[in-house]
């Protein structure tokens, strides 16, 4: 009986050493899915960059995110833009595109410094944030590689900063708001300084609700497939160790 006692919490205590560093592992930067901001911009690159650039197709892309853009930037931003597009000055709309995403990285630590101590969702914000300056990163990355080097790696030191909950209590990592407070100042300070731009963030009026049903998947998902893995198991051992006692 003592025996089976013993390899049943042998078992389950293995198990969870097992799974705790794979699903403390897997809170990288979660499910980014697609920053539609980011996202737009780079097809709009695409279009300006043709031998003949693709005015209607840049048009229809903007139209597409127009309504967020006004609803978190306000419409100054988007009638600039427009202007560029009706003008056909491509360096106008890239150069107004490009302070448009650092205002929107800043839109995301915002969010973040509002859900600090939400980890799911701080995380998917700063997915959001990193995915954005991902759009970025081509034109750094040339001209000043090492800077590049060293945002991303105060993006990784800002993931670090946000804790973990950890399974169970099991691998529970503090958040770290100094930290945190410490990278994000940093990013925003080198990207304005290197683009050339004052454009912040003071906060929305709005917004498509996106960032929220993401975050309900990464809970829905992230949280419970180890979860039931381990009850599985329990459940399974406990009635093995029942027959056998």
């Amino acid at each position: 009986m003592k025996k089976n006692f013993f390899i049943l919490f042998t078992l389950v205590f293995s198990l969870l050493t097992i799974l705790t560093p794979n699903y403390v592992s897997a809170y990288s930067y979660g499910n980014p899915n697609e920053e539609v901001i980011a996202t737009a911009y780079t097809d709009m690159i695409a279009a300006l960059l043709k031998a003949s650039p693709d005015y209607p197709a840049v048009q229809a892309i903007f139209d597409s995110i127009k309504d967020e853009m006004v609803k978190e930037f306000g419409p100054e931003k988007t009638n600039i833009i427009q202007q560029g597009i009706t003008n056909r000055d491509s360096d106008m709309i890239i150069n107004e595109m490009k302070d448009v995403l650092i205002r929107n990285i800043g839109r995301r630590f915002f969010n973040i410094e509002e859900s600090f101590d939400d980890y799911p969702q701080a995380k998917i914000l700063l997915a959001k944030a990193r995915a954005t300056y991902v759009a970025l990163s081509p034109e750094v990355a040339i001209k000043n590689p090492e800077l590049d080097q060293s945002i991303y790696q105060a993006f990784d030191k800002a993931l670090e900063s946000l804790g973990n909950p950890g399974l169970f209590g099991v691998g529970k990592i503090e958040p770290n708001r100094e930290m945190f407070d410490k990278n994000r100042e940093y990013i925003l300070a080198e990207l304005k300084d290197f683009f050339q731009t004052e454009g912040g963030y003071l906060g929305h009026t709005g917004g498509t609700g996106l960032t929220n049903i993401d975050v309900e998947e990464t809970r829905s998902w992230g949280n419970w497939v180890p979860l039931s893995i381990i009850l599985f198991v329990i459940i399974v051992a406990i009635v093995l160790f029942t027959r056998k006692g």
